[in-house]
Formats: structure tokens, C-alpha cells, sequence
């Protein structure tokens, strides 16, 4: 079997929480020949077990306490800098585009390919986080808002356009960033899927030990259980779930708004539980915080509707949520709004309901999924695994990818062969 290796360098802590870089590059791509070396920092606390990187090498640091800018700039300068072109076949950045700058000239340095993996517009996003900012916090997010301008003119500017390749979450996110002038004829949308044969041995494993107290949250016992799963951040805009909680609490009296997930931003977090009290729904709503991935599917699980709100703009729309995903997956209907990703997997698959995002839309789609038919939600799930088996099925989606990076590889050695003859 043919064989590869990426030098990834990636943000955040190790372990990753996001599911595509674990079952993607740490499972997937490996059983058809592409390893990573992943860097990365070291999750305070984790096991050394759980630092055990199935794609190739873990290349870790711990979290830096200081500086923090300054430290990622190091660890990640000094694994590019040990990188070497007999080991490595390219280098691959995520989300990171004044690190993928540093990495684009040295890979150029050692005649190694660059690569770009964008999940989410990180510049635009920190724009949008400091235009939002009142009063005094306007003064304090100035950092943030310049860092996200030069953030922006780096990635487009000088990043896109000489990246070798460059991977998105979404075909919108394509067309968006075609027209910011990235390279469209460059880029392949990599959207987020399940890896489902473990998820449908965790659905065997919840239905074995149903009847078991220990397996259902007593604050859901007799109860009908709607569920978000997610970020909780101001852009989600999820206090709709609580109007349209309000909405279907006279209808259906014995429903109730499962909340799993979290947000670092304590004051918004306080503002979404005082929103909830002032509709009066906080009696029906159970906020579980984040829970590891186990415990998360088993809510939903023993939920009967999931909810997919993913609020429209610039942000957004170019996502491809993994709670719709993981949803069908665990044989859960959804209500979804027009997201182009998730709109597109609804109309394919027959999911659940597409509908607007506002609290009337989707308290009706919402008590239309519980009220129907077993039978007809019975064949809703079915059909939805079959679409989940041929598109979003992670060793598929792991293939295809595949077949792209061995590409990338053919070309870039039938370019070295050109240049040294």
C-alpha cells in the first residue's frame, strides 16, 4: 500500500474535542496509507494513554500559562523546523493564519507542499466578536478586532493563494472563500460526518441497558425530551430554543429542553439562564454543561427530537454541523433550519424538518415530529442511515480524502522530478 505523511499543525488541546481530527487523521487516513504528525498542545490533566495518536507522531507541548501567542509561535516554529522533506510529504495547517504563514515559507524553504484546512472563517469571526462589543469592552476588544483585520489580509492575501491545496468545511464555505479570491480549482469541501459503525454499537448499547436507572437522568422520566447539543455562544442565538420551549409547554405539558454544551463566556451564560426565567421555561429546561462524547450520545439517545439551529450570515452559513449528523446517527428526527449544509442532508435524507429559524417554525416542526406515527418515524430513520452509510459515513468520507492527498503527493513529486531534470 501506497504511503504518505503530513506534518498537521493544529490549535487547541490534545486530545481534540473535534471529532474530524480524531476519526479522520487519527483513525481513518491511516487505514489508507496517509499519516499525520500532529502538534499541538498537551490537555492539562490527560492520561498518557489518552495522548496516544493513532495517525503517527503526537508532537506535544504543554499549554503555555504566559505569553501564549509567543509559546504557539515556538512550538510550532521549532516542529517545522525539525520537520524533513524524506519524512515528511507536506505541511498541513488548521485554522491558524499567522502560523500558516510561518509554515508556507519554511515548507517552500524545504520543497515540501503547503496545506490549508479551514473549519471556520477564524479572522472574520473575531471581526465580528469586537464590532459587537459596547461600552467599555469597545476600547478592550481593539486587539482583538486588528488582529482579526491582519488575520484576514494574511490568510487571503498571501496565505490562499499560494497554498498547494486547501480543504473546506462546506461547499457554501467554497464559494465564499472563491470569492475572497481563493483558489477555487484548489479546494475540497471535507464536511463533518459520523463514524457509524460505533455509533450504531453505541445505540446497541443503550437499548440493551434501557431499563436501567443509572442510564436515564431522572429529571427526564416520563417526560418528552427535546435536545440541543452545541455551543452555546452569542451567535447560536439559542434563546429561541426557549421561546419556542415557552411555546410548546401549553401544548405539550410534559415536554422538556435538554441543553448540552457549554460557553467560555460566563456573562452571556448568565444571560441565557436569566432569558430562560423571564419566559419562564427555566423549570423546563436541564443544563448539563459539556459531557464526554459517551455520555452526550446517550441523551440524545433518550431524546425524541433533536434541534439543529444554526443562525444564518456570514459566519455560519458556510458550516457543516456535526449535531444533525451525529442526530440521524443515533435514529433521533431533527428540526433544522436553511443552514446550506444541513438543508441539503435534510432534503436528501428525509431527517426530520427543515423550517426557519424562529421560535413559532420550530415549536410547529417540533410537535409534528412527536406526534407522528411510529411507523412513519420508524422508515424517517431508516432512510436517514442510508444516506449517513453513502455520504457522511467517516471511513467513506476517509477515501475520498484520501485519493485527494495522494494526488496532491503525485503532483508535487512529478514537479520536483521537472524542475530537477
Amino acid at each position: 500500500m501506497r504511503t504518505m505523511r503530513l506534518l498537521y499543525l493544529t490549535p487547541g488541546l490534545f486530545p481534540a474535542r473535534r471529532v474530524d481530527v480524531g476519526l479522520l487523521f487519527g483513525d481513518g487516513l491511516p487505514r489508507h496509507g496517509v499519516y499525520s504528525d500532529i502538534v499541538a498542545f498537551r490537555k492539562p490533566g490527560a492520561q498518557e494513554q489518552e495522548e496516544a495518536w493513532g495517525g503517527g507522531e503526537a508532537i506535544l507541548a504543554d499549554p503555555p500559562r504566559r505569553l501564549k501567542h509567543l509559546a504557539v509561535f515556538m512550538h510550532m516554529f521549532m516542529a517545522l523546523a525539525q520537520s524533513r522533506r524524506d519524512r515528511h510529504d507536506g505541511v498541513q495547517v488548521r485554522d491558524m493564519p499567522f502560523i500558516a504563514l510561518m509554515a508556507l515559507i519554511l515548507a517552500r524553504l524545504k520543497g515540501m507542499p503547503f496545506l490549508y484546512w479551514c473549519s471556520y472563517p477564524y479572522p472574520e469571526g473575531q471581526i465580528d466578536r469586537a464590532r459587537r462589543a459596547t461600552g467599555l469592552k469597545k476600547l478592550a476588544s481593539l486587539p482583538l478586532l486588528l488582529r482579526g483585520l491582519l488575520g484576514r489580509f494574511v490568510l487571503y492575501r498571501l496565505v490562499l493563494s499560494r497554498a498547494d491545496h486547501i480543504f473546506v468545511q462546506s461547499e457554501r464555505m467554497k464559494q465564499d472563500m472563491a470569492g475572497r479570491g481563493a483558489p477555487a480549482e484548489r479546494m475540497t469541501p471535507v464536511p463533518m460526518g459520523v463514524d457509524l459503525e460505533r455509533m450504531q454499537a453505541s445505540v446497541a448499547a443503550f437499548d440493551a441497558d434501557a431499563t436501567d436507572d443509572v442510564s436515564v437522568d431522572k429529571r427526564m422520566r416520563g417526560r418528552r425530551a427535546l435536545i440541543y447539543l452545541g455551543s452555546l455562544d452569542y451567535v447560536r442565538n439559542i434563546e429561541t430554543l426557549f421561546e419556542m420551549a415557552s411555546l410548546l409547554r401549553w401544548r405539550l405539558p410534559n415536554i422538556v429542553l435538554l441543553i448540552v454544551g457549554d460557553t467560555h463566556d460566563q456573562q452571556h451564560k448568565a444571560w441565557l439562564q436569566e432569558r430562560a426565567r423571564q419566559l419562564g421555561v427555566d423549570d423546563i429546561l436541564i443544563w448539563t454543561g459539556w459531557l464526554p462524547i459517551q455520555e452526550a450520545w446517550r441523551y440524545i439517545r433518550q431524546a425524541e427530537v433533536g434541534l439543529s439551529p444554526i443562525p444564518r450570515g456570514e459566519l455560519l452559513d458556510c458550516s457543516s454541523p456535526t449535531k444533525l449528523i451525529e442526530y440521524m446517527a443515533l435514529g433521533v428526527p431533527v428540526v433544522c433550519n436553511d443552514n446550506p449544509d444541513q438543508q441539503m442532508v435534510i432534503e436528501q435524507s428525509g431527517a426530520g424538518l427543515c423550517v426557519p429559524y424562529t421560535a413559532e417554525d420550530f415549536a410547529n416542526a417540533a410537535e409534528t415530529l412527536l406526534k407522528e406515527a411510529t411507523e412513519t418515524r420508524r422508515q424517517r430513520m431508516e432512510n436517514a442511515i442510508r444516506y449517513l452509510r453513502t455520504h457522511r459515513d467517516y471511513p467513506v468520507i476517509a477515501r475520498k480524502l484520501a485519493g485527494t492527498y495522494f494526488a496532491i503527493h503525485e503532483k508535487a513529486c512529478h514537479e520536483a522530478l521537472k524542475q530537477g531534470s
